[in-house]
C-alpha cells in the first residue's frame, strides 16, 4: 500500500480502489500497482508527504468521516485511524438481501403459499 496525495483543481475525487473521495491534499491509500499507474500522471497525483496535513486538518477530515480520535494527539495515530476507518466495510450492512440473495425471494414464496390456500 502506498499513500497518495491528488492535485485537482476540481475538488473531491472518486478514485478507483479507494473508498470515500479524498479532497486534493488528503492522503489516501492504494495498492502498488494502482499507485504506480495514478503517478504517471504527475500534474495529477504526488506521494503523500506526512508533512503536508496539520493535526488540525487531519481532525478536521476525521470529524467529516465520523472517525473517533479520543486519546489521539499526534498525527500518525490520527492518520492511522482515518485510513482504518476508511478500510471498514459498511455496504450492505443493514439491507439483508444484499447479503443473502434467496431472502427476497423467500418472501414472495412466503406470499404464494398463503394466496394458494385461500
Amino acid at each position: 500500500m502506498r499513500q497518495l496525495i491528488h492535485k485537482s483543481p476540481i475538488g473531491p475525487l472518486s478514485i478507483p480502489g479507494v473508498l470515500g473521495e479524498p479532497e486534493p491534499g488528503e492522503p489516501f491509500e492504494v495498492e502498488d500497482d494502482i499507485a504506480e499507474s495514478l503517478l504517471e500522471q504527475s500534474d495529477l497525483y504526488a506521494p503523500a508527504d506526512s508533512t503536508e496535513l496539520t493535526v488540525p486538518e487531519l481532525r478536521k477530515i476525521a470529524e467529516e468521516r465520523g472517525v473517533d480520535l479520543t486519546g489521539m494527539r499526534n498525527k500518525a495515530d490520527i492518520a492511522a485511524a482515518i485510513a482504518a476507518h476508511e478500510e471498514t466495510p459498511t455496504v450492505g450492512a443493514t439491507d439483508p438481501t444484499a447479503t443473502d440473495p434467496g431472502a427476497a425471494s423467500t418472501e414472495k414464496t412466503d406470499t404464494q403459499e398463503g394466496g394458494d390456500e385461500q
